[in-house]
């Protein structure tokens, strides 16, 4: 679907719209998922650029974006801008959101995994818990959000 909105918007001449944007930010969640992270860096780098041209800075799409490149960014090993990155998504999504949001979650999750990365343990099950008192108001038990955020707990247990 992603590559079919990328080849549409290149034949009527319109890819640098917000269409093309999320289009490659989910291709760049995918090639993250396969560890492709060179592709993923482009796409993402690439979907900001666009995004953030069309929309601006303050946008829940531009946090998205963030968020995502910051995820891909502690995959990478590179946290400190895996943390700018999701400071960033924080604070625009702030402006959006109230604080119990899913994305403040996901937000969480991936402090939680640069604090795992840096060995404060402590701090990253902090983390994790925030996580998952916000996905358990919006989800049920069996949500992957919850199974995959209480997995990285038991490990630091």
């Amino acid at each position: 679907l992603y590559q079919s909105i990328l080849t549409l918007n290149k034949q009527a001449d319109m890819e640098q719209t917000v269409a093309t944007a999320i289009a490659e930010n989910g291709l760049g969640l995918i090639a993250t998922a396969k560890g492709n992270y060179k592709k993923a860096d482009s796409l993402f780098t690439n979907a900001l650029a666009i995004q953030k041209n069309s929309m601006g800075e303050k946008h829940p799409n531009t946090a998205l974006i963030y968020l995502n490149f910051g995820l891909l960014k502690i995959a990478q090993g590179n946290l400190t801008d895996a943390l700018q990155l999701l400071q960033k998504s924080e604070s625009i999504n702030h402006e959006f959101f109230r604080d119990t949001h899913t994305v403040f979650a996901d937000i969480y999750v991936g402090y939680g995994d640069i604090a795992v990365k840096q060995k404060a343990y402590n701090q990253a099950k902090d983390y994790y818990k925030k996580a998952l008192a916000i996905y358990k108001t919006e989800f049920k038990n069996s949500h992957y959000s919850i199974t995959g955020t209480l997995k990285k707990l038991n490990r630091l247990n």
